[in-house]
């Protein structure tokens, strides 16, 4: 019968043991998943403040961009413009160029 009771007390303890070892690595868990929870917060509000940094640099550079392009296309419009005038004032010197030397033509015939 001792023999009994000292194998209960013995699994008793191995039970107090093994119930204080599970409560240990229960707090851990509880304390590691606390830290884990606060650091997965502080990573996804820094990735979301990177995020809004990129979409801010991205519409300002887009911005840029565009005021760049309406310059060049304003510049590109001028310049068909001018290169479309002088088209027309070189066709219309030509032109006066021709009919002159037609004139003198003509000219040099009836003087023959």
């Amino acid at each position: 019968m001792q023999c009994m009771e000292e194998l209960q007390t013995l699994y008793e303890k191995k039970l107090q043991y093994e119930n204080l070892a599970y409560r240990r690595l229960e707090k851990e868990k509880g304390e590691m998943q606390s830290e884990y929870e606060a650091e997965l917060k502080l990573l996804q509000k820094q990735n979301e403040e990177a995020i809004d940094k990129l979409l801010s640099e991205f519409r300002n550079n887009l911005g840029k961009i565009q005021e760049e392009y309406e310059d060049q296309k304003r510049t590109a419009d001028g310049l068909k413009t001018q290169y479309e005038e002088k088209l027309v004032q070189t066709s219309d010197e030509h032109e006066a160029e021709l009919e002159e030397m037609r004139e003198m033509q003509s000219n040099e015939r009836l003087q023959l």
